[in-house]
């Protein structure tokens, strides 16, 4: 996240990221290495010039290229393309100058994927991120996707747009795929003081470490990078799998999120449950959701629902979506148990946005109870 400057309820930066992922396949009669890791660094910063992010710094393995940005991350496989965005950034701008290249690539597009959360600031968002149905609209320019809905529309809920163009039995044969996230939000002050810098601020390095960070995916290589005068971002590299956190510490709009795609392999003996509450009280959330997209043939009917207990947590909505292809989404949104919403004093002083008042007329300590059409709602154009 970009953050030069210290926020006021007013100009709050948004930490809610947008994220874009395209997954592509050689031509049928491509004559060369088609690698997107052949795009040199200057070609990715003339796509992200689109997007109004700068690249910060770059790192590599043997799977992939990962590059901490000015807001937030970009990773680059070999066919794949997966960009995370925060702030006012236009990140579907990315769409048509990323596809040219594709097309000199001699790559063609099997697989899009476009989410993101609520915003806390929508009214300071740049087209198409100004509504959902301006997104969908600008995606569906491209692709031949839908966009859904999870989570009930008077609290934390989540935006997904997704276009296959693999048949099932492609899938089936691939190597299983999944992407975990966990989104944060009114974290604790003293966890979120450390994302500030101040005279005794050393390195980024070492606030990952004593901030636990480090801990989470042991073994990796870390490029991380803190703000001035506050913020952090990080990206994360195992093997083939990515993982990145972003942070918003100014209490008035904080925020942490963390993701990534890693295999049950590479986690071990941990499980996603481990994970999840491990992140959880590395960052003491004040509520928070968590999302899993993931392939049927490689989880259990448990492993895909989260069933989740979080101890000092209650859980407030749980939505789940099996798909016609093979592939589930669930969302599980938790609150902590004695915790009143810290954004009462934001309506109290009008800096609400209107969905929010009328949350707060209808509960200020309880969450909305969500109707079945809220859950997961298909967007039909």
């Amino acid at each position: 996240m970009l953050n030069n400057q210290i926020s006021t309820p007013l100009d709050g930066f948004e930490g809610p990221e947008k994220k874009l992922e395209i997954e592509f396949l050689p031509m049928q009669n491509a004559s060369h290495n088609t690698s997107l890791r052949n795009v040199s660094k200057e070609t990715w910063q003339t796509i992200l010039d689109y997007v109004n992010c700068k690249i910060l710094s770059a790192t590599r393995n043997q799977h992939f290229d990962s590059f901490v940005l000015s807001e937030s991350s970009l990773f680059v496989y070999d066919y794949k393309f997966m960009l995370k965005t925060c702030g006012t950034t236009t990140l579907l701008k990315v769409i048509r100058p990323l596809l040219a290249l594709a097309t000199e690539l001699q790559l063609e597009v099997s697989f899009v994927f476009y989410s993101r959360s609520k915003f806390i600031f929508p009214d300071k968002q740049l087209y198409p991120h100004t509504n959902w149905s301006h997104e969908v609209e600008c995606l569906d320019n491209y692709f031949d996707g839908t966009g859904y809905i999870f989570g009930p529309m008077k609290n934390d809920h989540w935006h997904m747009y997704i276009c296959d163009y693999r048949d099932e039995e492609f899938t089936l044969r691939s190597k299983p795929d999944q992407t975990l996230e966990v989104i944060m939000f009114d974290l604790d002050p003293t966890v979120m003081k450390q994302f500030f810098k101040d005279k005794d601020f050393v390195s980024s390095k070492k606030t990952t470490i004593s901030s636990g960070i480090s801990k989470l995916i042991p073994g990796s290589i870390i490029d991380s990078y803190q703000f001035d005068p506050c913020g952090y971002s990080m990206n994360g590299l195992l093997e083939n799998a990515y993982w990145t956190i972003h942070i918003t510490p100014e209490d008035h709009c904080s925020y942490v999120s963390f993701e990534t795609n890693i295999s049950p392999e590479l986690l071990g003996n941990r499980t996603y449950t481990d994970l999840v509450r491990d992140v959880a009280r590395t960052f003491k959330p004040g509520r928070w959701y968590a999302t899993l997209f993931a392939d049927d043939h490689l989880f259990t009917e448990n492993d895909i629902s989260l069933n989740w207990e979080m101890s000092g947590y209650k859980t407030k909505n749980k939505t789940h979506m099996k798909f016609d292809g093979p592939y589930n989404v669930t969302m599980v949104s938790y609150e902590k148990e004695t915790t009143k919403y810290k954004r009462l004093d934001w309506m109290k002083s009008k800096l609400f946005m209107k969905e929010d008042v009328d949350m707060f007329k209808l509960s200020k300590e309880e969450s909305i109870p969500s109707s079945p059409g809220e859950e997961a709602m298909v967007l039909s154009d």
